[in-house]
């Protein structure tokens, strides 16, 4: 069986997989004929990929999709919902297909589960500590780490300064700019107010290492935000409805055992917990994930915070707790080798 592989990735799981092949071609011979592709998109050209794709003859093709943006979606995603198509997705396509099928992995939980438990940094950097230890002793109720500008979060950036008390929030107060260029660049963390980890070494755009470990920026633990505050607003990446992408900001939360409010799509929740993980509506009134005008969603969930910040809020610490160590436990149980499950499935 011949197999064309162009992938970036090479876990044990999926090498064993690729060696069942009598033949392995790479991206040098495009144009031949094959039993099986596998192909991971990147996200920074999807018309190069949409094209390289088109070319690919084969009966089987297993396209993977870390990052679903919308050139992604519009590219990839929508033309190829044809037979013999498989797609392992990080989320979910809500869209159903014709003919296509998918699977789930979740790239940005399984990377930071990797890190934070399996290397030293789980020692080094004793974050669990910083995480964990009593929110008594913590001087705000929420973080809010809005990154890049979107209308999403300029709505719950207005919102709080508006609404807010003083120590309600603790956040960044400015959003990041894509032109700025400094080697403390990062959009989650303020280095201006002191957040920044000094063991953090940028490598550009979004990549750095922490403590010589290969990472995203963004999934580094804010530890000194976390130290300082009880929960977290999350404001998500995309506000469509087409699909599911849950990114490093609820992974970090669920990472964290913090209970969190979600400013982004409609049904982001539902869609959650679908993958099994637990949400808050014991606490907290969750209906807002439900509703379809995004600025009434954004604006009913953003009421939930400031019911968490009153001093006689209706929750004590110990209502949440079976919630967010049953999250926890479910994003330690993730596949790590989600690619090649799916691989093994197809083929």
């Amino acid at each position: 069986m011949k197999l064309l592989n162009l992938v970036r990735f090479s876990t044990t799981e999926y090498q064993t997989w690729v060696d069942k092949f009598d033949h392995v071609y790479t991206y040098n011979d495009i144009n031949k004929q094959y039993d099986v592709a596998v192909v991971q998109v990147e996200v920074e050209d999807a018309k190069k990929w949409a094209d390289i794709i088109d070319q690919i003859t084969c009966d089987k093709i297993i396209i993977v999709v870390k990052d679903i943006m919308p050139d992604i979606y519009e590219h990839i995603i929508l033309p190829n919902d044809r037979p013999g198509v498989h797609f392992v997705v990080h989320g979910k396509i809500r869209q159903p297909f014709a003919h296509a099928t998918q699977s789930t992995t979740l790239n940005y939980f399984s990377d930071m589960t990797y890190l934070y438990m399996q290397t030293d940094v789980r020692h080094k950097t004793q974050w669990e500590e910083f995480c964990y230890n009593s929110s008594a002793t913590k001087d705000y109720h929420f973080d809010f780490l809005p990154g890049t500008e979107t209308p999403a979060r300029k709505f719950a950036h207005d919102w709080i300064i508006t609404n807010s008390k003083p120590k309600d929030f603790l956040h960044t107060g400015k959003f990041w700019k894509h032109h700025q260029l400094s080697v403390r660049l990062t959009e989650h963390i303020n280095w201006d107010e002191g957040f920044w980890d000094d063991n953090i070494e940028h490598l550009g755009n979004c990549e750095a290492l922490y403590y010589g470990h290969p990472i995203r920026i963004g999934q580094i633990l804010p530890l000194q935000v976390y130290a300082k505050s009880k929960h977290s607003l999350i404001c998500e990446s995309h506000e469509t409805v087409d699909y599911f992408f849950p990114t490093e900001k609820t992974a970090k939360a669920v990472l964290a055992k913090r209970l969190f409010v979600v400013i982004g799509p409609q049904y982001f929740l539902r869609d959650l917990k679908e993958l099994g993980f637990q949400t808050f509506s014991s606490v907290i009134d969750e209906s807002y994930d439900a509703e379809p005008d995004p600025y009434k969603r954004w604006s009913m969930a953003l009421e939930q915070t400031k019911s968490l910040c009153e001093p006689m809020s209706r929750y004590d610490l110990f209502s949440i707790l079976p919630i967010v160590e049953h999250n926890f436990e479910h994003m330690m149980q993730l596949d790590f080798h989600a690619v090649a499950s799916a691989c093994r499935q197809i083929c």
